[in-house]
């Protein structure tokens, strides 16, 4: 009888062991799943970051902004009369 109990006793604490050693084994997978999350995000950060670093806006003139809404002729009597009312009666030189 006593034999039976060692046995149980055995059986139960082996059965403990394999499932602390089935946890531990589930935790170190969710561990590497974490941890290529982690790399997984860390690139994207980096790939966002480098498409906008390269990424080159094209400056846009007002020039070329207002041929749309009036005529050139108009537009350039615009600006003269613009610069003149910044620098004065001096010839201004114009891209």
């Amino acid at each position: 009888m006593l034999f039976g109990a060692l046995i149980r006793t055995a059986s139960v604490l082996e059965f403990k062991n394999l499932k602390t050693l089935n946890c531990k084994i589930h935790c170190m997978q969710i561990e590497k799943r974490l941890e290529n999350i982690e790399r997984e995000l860390e690139n994207l950060k980096m790939l966002i970051m480098f498409e906008s670093f390269v990424k080159k806006t094209k400056p846009v003139t007002l020039k070329g902004m207002c041929k749309i809404l009036v005529s050139e002729e108009e537009l350039d009597k615009s600006i003269e009369m613009a610069k003149k009312s910044l620098f004065g009666e001096a010839n201004v030189l114009r891209n």
